[in-house]
């Protein structure tokens, strides 16, 4: 048994509200890890988490749940790393580094696609950096963009909010925006149309609700 309320108009209505809320508290809690305060930027994407499980009360097939749910996921982590990207383009400091060493890290991430679950690998190289002023610092990346020995220019965030990222890779959000504003549009596309697949039965038997009565006796009273 699904929990869910009301019929299709109340559906469509969290099919849209529900991505759209758990990108904008993506948005508002990196601004506030990016610019003000960590604690309360932490509170806002645990208010997201909590919003986004809430996929739960959508009453659409499982695939379009899981689907919306994904690209809801993308949206918000394109709007974390658009905030961050700009924060980091803002008032980020640029200087030149050496590659002390890079660490190879592999992470299994477990998936779920509807039927059963997989396990897949995703690897991580983490440089740390002998750079300027005596300056160390890591940088972790899915990619190397430098060999051992070599020189890096890097972008760092002289607040400390921002991870340090390699000078050539820093952008001003744009693409992260577009990213998630296509992804947001995505998961409440396929939101809306689960809930319109789910409708049809709910309306078929409002409907034959409807023709049972228009054919009882007038004034016809259940015993």
């Amino acid at each position: 048994m699904r929990l869910h309320p009301g019929g299709p108009v109340p559906q469509s209505v969290i099919a849209v509200v529900q991505p759209v809320l758990v990108v904008a508290s993506s948005l508002a809690g990196a601004w506030l890890c990016a610019h003000s305060s960590r604690v309360l930027g932490v509170v806002l994407l645990g208010v997201g988490l909590l919003l986004w499980l809430t996929s739960i009360l959508l009453a659409a097939p499982l695939g379009w749940v899981i689907a919306g749910a994904a690209a809801t996921v993308i949206a918000a982590f394109a709007a974390w790393e658009g905030v961050n990207d700009a924060a980091l383009s803002e008032r980020g400091v640029r200087t030149s580094c050496t590659v002390l060493d890079i660490q190879t890290r592999r992470v299994p991430i477990r998936t779920y696609d509807g039927e059963q679950w997989s396990t897949t690998t995703d690897t991580y190289y983490d440089h740390r950096l002998a750079c300027s002023e005596e300056r160390e610092e890591n940088v972790s990346l899915s990619y190397r963009a430098a060999g051992e020995g070599a020189r890096l220019d890097v972008v760092y965030d002289p607040d400390g909010a921002v991870a340090t990222q390699p000078a050539d890779a820093v952008s001003d959000g744009t693409p992260s925006a577009w990213v998630g504003g296509a992804s947001l549009l995505v998961a409440v596309g396929a939101r809306v149309l689960g809930v319109v697949h789910d409708a049809r039965p709910f309306v078929g038997r409002v409907q034959r609700g409807r023709d049972r009565r228009s054919r009882s006796p007038e004034g016809a009273r259940p015993s």
